[in-house]
């Protein structure tokens, strides 16, 4: 979906195995990608095409996760920032090293 010459951002997971793209990172280009779009979105279409830019290995996984009363993005977050440890608010206490996260 290029709309207006605005290219989406590349998969974030495609294929199984593990994305070359931290999910905080990867949520960042979506988010400006759908701010460049210049187009109200509501909720639902905002995670429609969230779901449909993640990938199809991401995609697969969203399918699998519970409903938990969260935004589409959030469980996303939540599940791949617990599976990479790489997430925002994370910090690290002197002196544990981060591979003890």
């Amino acid at each position: 979906m290029a709309r207006l010459g605005i290219s989406p951002p590349p998969a974030f997971l495609q294929s199984p195995g593990v994305s070359t793209v931290p999910f905080e990172a990867w949520i960042r280009m979506f988010d400006n990608y759908v701010l460049a779009l210049a187009d109200k979105m509501g909720d639902k279409r905002n995670s429609a095409l969230l779901i449909h830019t993640v990938g199809a290995e991401a995609q697969r996984i969203f399918h699998t996760l519970p409903e938990i009363g969260v935004s589409d993005e959030d469980a996303l977050k939540t599940f791949f920032c617990a599976k990479t440890e790489r997430c925002r608010g994370v910090e690290q206490v002197s002196p544990e090293s981060p591979t003890s996260w």
